[in-house]
């Protein structure tokens, strides 16, 4: 018996889930994925099972494959020249292959307890991580955000805060000056990401 980490009830979990959450918490499948979406992952999924039934690997060696399969799908956009429907193909593959390594190897949660997340930087495993996104204030130029993280950094010291996808380079100073680094990518084309590690004590 131990907390769900996503209703946070006490109770026995399996598979990530507790039988509250599979009850009560958890939208239907075809509110977050169409039919026609789970179909073509279970077609896929059959056909890669027919093609080499009973093969298992570990976490590293389907990253390999799944990374072949994303090199296939983007060279067939490429070279699709404006029709994605070979790269939606190999699109198709790649998910299922994904959902083959989590059957294999394992299938945990997104969240964490109270909402948070976690994430997985160079430094390791990090949790809990509260993600900032979508923020706008309604007297810009005041402060607000400064003084946001301020409150978050006086009263969660534990907690990790994360700003993903920024795209002004005025921001991403200021982050900077808030104690913040810039995440390492090897996408250098992606908006840049900071993060603000929990105060460890």
């Amino acid at each position: 018996m131990r907390n769900c980490p996503r209703c946070l009830k006490t109770a026995v979990i399996e598979d990530g889930y507790c039988g509250h959450c599979r009850e009560c918490t958890l939208p239907p499948l075809e509110e977050i994925i169409p039919l026609r979406v789970t179909a073509a992952i279970l077609d896929e999924r059959k056909y890669q099972e027919s093609k080499w039934p009973g093969h298992r690997h570990s976490t590293g060696e389907w990253l390999l494959i799944m990374r072949k399969c994303l090199d296939d799908a983007q060279r067939a956009w490429v070279y699709g020249h404006g029709d994605d429907s070979a790269a939606l193909h190999e699109i198709r593959q790649v998910v299922a292959v994904g959902v083959a390594a989590m059957t294999q190897c394992g299938s945990p949660c997104r969240t964490v307890p109270n909402g948070l997340t976690g994430r997985c930087f160079s430094t390791g495993f990090v949790e809990p991580v509260l993600d900032l996104a979508n923020l706008t204030a309604r007297k810009p130029g005041r402060g607000t955000f400064t003084s946001l993280i301020e409150h978050f950094r006086k009263d969660y010291p534990k907690v990790t805060l994360y700003v993903e996808n920024v795209l002004e380079p005025r921001f991403q100073r200021k982050l900077v000056r808030l104690g913040f680094t810039e995440v390492p990518s090897e996408w250098s084309f992606l908006p840049k990401s900071y993060v603000l590690l929990a105060v460890q004590r």
